[in-house]
C-alpha cells in the first residue's frame, strides 16, 4: 500500500532542456514546490517537438515513457518544447496523456490549464524605451519559426508598436531564429551580410539575444 502511495503522489515534468537559465529556474521551482507539498517527480528530458534535427527527435522518445502506471498529473514546460509546434500542434501531441491533470507552463494549449506571461506588452515597452530613450529608429528583429504562437505574437506587437511611432520594420532586416544561442549568432551575420543600416537589434527570446550579444561584441 505504502509503494503505490508514494506513486499516486508522482508528477511528470516534461522539459526540452536545462541548460540554459530559463528552463533551469523554472524546473528547480517545481522540484523545490513538489518536495515541499510531498510529491515525488519524474522527469522526462528530450528535445524539441516537431524538430527537424535527427537527433533530437529521436530524444523526444523519452516522453513516450510517461505514461498513467508511473504519474499522476503532468506539467509540461511548452516555451521549451514547442519552437516548432504551434498550440493547435501541442494540443494534438498531448492528446494521448489526456485522462491526466495537464498544466502547460509558457504556452496556452487548448484543453489545459496554462501558467503563461503576457509578453506582448513588456516588448512593445521595450521598443518603446527604445525610441524614446535611446532615439533609435532603424529596428532589426531576430523572429521565431513561423508556427510559433508566441514569436508571432511578439513580432506583431513589435510591428504594430514601431507603427504606432511612424516607423517601419524593413522585412529585409527581419531573420528568423529557431530560439537557440547558435541562431542569433547566425541571425547577427545574416543582418549584417544584408549591408542594411540598423541601430536596435530587437530578439523575440533570451537565448537569441545572447548569441546576438556574443556575435555582435
Amino acid at each position: 500500500m505504502q509503494d503505490l502511495q508514494e506513486r499516486s503522489r508522482c508528477i511528470g515534468i516534461f522539459t526540452a532542456s536545462l541548460d540554459d537559465a530559463y528552463q533551469s529556474t523554472v524546473w528547480h521551482a517545481i522540484e523545490r514546490e513538489a518536495r515541499a507539498r510531498n510529491f515525488s517527480t519524474i522527469s522526462f528530458l528530450g528535445s524539441r517537438l516537431g524538430s527537424p534535427i535527427a537527433s533530437e527527435a529521436s530524444s523526444n522518445l523519452a516522453y513516450h515513457l510517461a505514461s498513467e502506471r508511473n504519474i499522476d498529473g503532468l506539467i509540461i514546460i511548452s516555451s521549451s518544447l514547442a519552437t516548432y509546434f504551434s498550440s493547435r500542434d501541442m494540443k494534438e501531441f498531448f492528446t494521448r496523456w489526456a485522462s491526466l491533470p495537464r498544466v502547460s507552463v509558457g504556452m496556452r494549449v487548448p484543453g489545459m490549464s496554462d501558467v503563461t506571461v503576457e509578453g506582448t506588452k513588456a516588448i512593445s515597452e521595450l521598443v518603446e524605451h527604445l525610441i524614446d530613450e535611446h532615439g533609435r529608429r532603424s529596428f532589426a528583429m531576430i523572429g521565431g519559426p513561423a508556427s510559433h504562437d508566441e514569436a508571432v505574437s511578439r513580432k506583431r506587437a513589435v510591428v504594430e508598436t514601431l507603427e504606432s511611432r511612424g516607423l517601419s520594420l524593413d522585412e529585409r532586416l527581419l531573420v528568423s531564429g529557431t530560439f537557440t544561442q547558435d541562431s542569433g549568432m547566425r541571425a547577427v551575420d545574416a543582418l549584417v551580410a544584408t549591408g542594411l543600416p540598423f541601430d536596435a537589434v530587437v530578439c523575440l527570446n533570451d537565448r537569441m539575444a545572447q548569441g546576438a550579444l556574443e556575435e555582435l561584441g
